[in-house]
């Protein structure tokens, strides 16, 4: 948060965690489009499967849509933070019936191939 003031700026919110021996992961994203403002799609590949999110605006920062895998798929949320560094998405996914805390921290690159998987462009 880049704030110019110097005098305390009073917040209010929620917190929440995961034990670290629960969380799946983290795995590669493959590959992530940002459409500004209205959509986002991400590719990743857990334990073998391919999953896809395709994500649409849902007003202010928030994104709704689905994710899917092989037969399977399922309602995903999330929230979208960004800075000079990057974006996190942090939201809820749900997956045979069971709804999970998700997140991930993706940064621009120039172009996708295995050499640029997960490192940022020069010029982000």
């Amino acid at each position: 948060m880049a704030a110019t003031t110097k005098s305390p700026i009073k917040l209010v919110g929620d917190i929440a965690w995961v034990p670290e021996e629960k969380i799946q992961g983290p795995v590669s994203v493959k590959r992530a489009i940002f459409r500004p403002p209205n959509e986002i799609v991400i590719d990743c590949v857990s334990q073998g499967a391919n999953y896809n999110v395709k994500l649409n605006h849902a007003g202010s920062n928030r994104f709704e849509g689905i994710w899917s895998s092989q037969n399977h798929s399922d309602k995903a949320s999330c929230r979208l933070y960004s800075s000079r560094e990057g974006y996190v998405l942090i939201g809820k996914w749900v997956e045979d019936g069971n709804d999970y805390f998700w997140w991930t921290e993706i940064q621009k690159v120039d172009a996708f191939s295995e050499k640029t998987k997960g490192r940022r462009s020069p010029n982000a």
